[in-house]
């Protein structure tokens, strides 16, 4: 069969989760094996709707779509492509011999030097090379195994399809944002693991194995255990726990990775979700002079800390005052109070008697309140959690 011998050579048939990952990527970019090279053949609509920033939504953006629909493929190729990806510009023509070919879109003349170089075939000196088929597994393969931030098989071992999109379509596999046509691609990756995919349906569908910074699904509960796991280590980087893999999270992750030598690639995988369930997980280390931290020690550097101990002792004050200030002030005042009550309802009229308890009760509930402040702010410092 055409092609596969060079796909084993660069062990994309290796395992299922490879090869599935590849042929998706592949049916999306060629909608279903059918386009060879981008054919820019757009109507004003269509010009409108994929380059907004260049036909934008005005008078003038639509009189710019409808007259260069008019001038036809070669110029729109040229105009939108013509000083990126390496072209030399609108008038050279580069962005019509660069367009985007074969399995994968490869587009650009920097692409098309970089294959030139690794291959030694003229892919810049005899563009129409990208219209010959023949041609199109080998630039496909070294694109899947060459990009700058590691061998895509790599993240399809790991179960990360979205990642092995984003390095195809926006050439960072850690890229924060969905791959363009996110959707059409889960689809293709959800017919190849049916066909292929060996029990790992799970990839595509939303139970992942690996868990990872803008990984779609939005809210997991499994992101969220995971998360509050690393909060009970003291890994407080992680942030709120919400469910929700984003920076916050990955810097906890990284963080607990290194403290327990893991690769510290802010992945929650086989490896690290197993050392995060076991009870041998190393928690985030903290230094003697917090670990032995006084009320006195956190105050002195945690501002939050000493407003709330200002607060405690104000408390305390006013409870001592209505203490000893209670006899005194019964014995002049609770007659008059009794006066006002007691035609009310004689039901009630004993509370004057003890209304000198109200200024107490308040004390007391402040000064249990402020002093949970403080020693929250105690225990979060010698957690590391809050920093002086």
């Amino acid at each position: 069969m055409l092609g596969v011998p060079t796909l084993e050579e660069h062990g994309i048939l290796d395992t299922p989760a490879r090869w599935c990952a590849f042929i998706a990527n592949v049916g999306c970019e060629t909608g279903g094996l059918t386009i060879v090279r981008e054919n820019m053949n757009y109507t004003a609509a269509n010009l409108l709707n994929v380059w907004p920033s260049r036909y934008p939504p005005t008078l003038a953006g639509r009189t710019r779509a409808n007259d260069h629909a008019k001038k036809g493929p070669r110029f729109i190729a040229n105009y939108n492509y013509g000083f990126r990806l390496g072209n030399r510009g609108r008038n050279t023509d580069d962005g019509w011999n660069f367009r985007g070919a074969l399995l994968l879109q490869h587009t650009g003349r920097w692409m098309a030097s970089w294959l030139q170089q690794v291959t030694g075939k003229p892919w810049v000196d005899d563009p129409a090379l990208f219209d010959q088929v023949r041609n199109c597994v080998e630039p496909a393969c070294l694109v899947w195994t060459s990009q700058p931030l590691g061998n895509l098989n790599d993240w399809a071992d790991k179960g990360l399809f979205r990642a092995c999109c984003n390095g195809i379509n926006r050439g960072d596999p850690r890229s924060k944002y969905n791959p363009i046509g996110w959707g059409h691609r889960q689809e293709w990756h959800r017919k190849a693991l049916a066909i292929w995919g060996e029990g790992q349906e799970h990839v595509a569908t939303g139970q992942p194995d690996h868990l990872y910074n803008g990984m779609p699904g939005g809210r997991l509960a499994i992101v969220e255990h995971y998360q509050q796991r690393l909060h009970d280590l003291g890994y407080h980087q992680v942030g709120v726990v919400d469910g929700r893999f984003g920076d916050n999270t990955e810097t906890a992750v990284r963080q607990f990775q290194r403290i327990n030598n893991l690769t510290a690639d802010g992945i929650i995988g086989s490896q690290t979700r197993a050392v995060l369930d076991s009870d041998d997980a190393l928690p985030r280390p903290i230094t003697e002079e917090r670990a032995n931290a006084t009320v006195a020690d956190v105050t002195a550097v945690v501002p939050a800390a000493q407003k709330a101990q200002n607060g405690k002792r104000a408390s305390q004050l006013l409870g001592g005052l209505s203490v000893l200030g209670a006899l005194k002030w019964a014995g002049e005042q609770i007659q008059s109070v009794r006066e006002v009550i007691e035609p009310l309802s004689g039901h009630v009229s004993w509370l004057a008697e003890f209304w000198w308890l109200g200024g107490i009760l308040l004390a007391v509930v402040l000064i249990d309140a402020y002093g949970g402040v403080v020693k929250d702010l105690v225990r979060g410092f010698i957690s590391g959690r809050i920093s002086g």
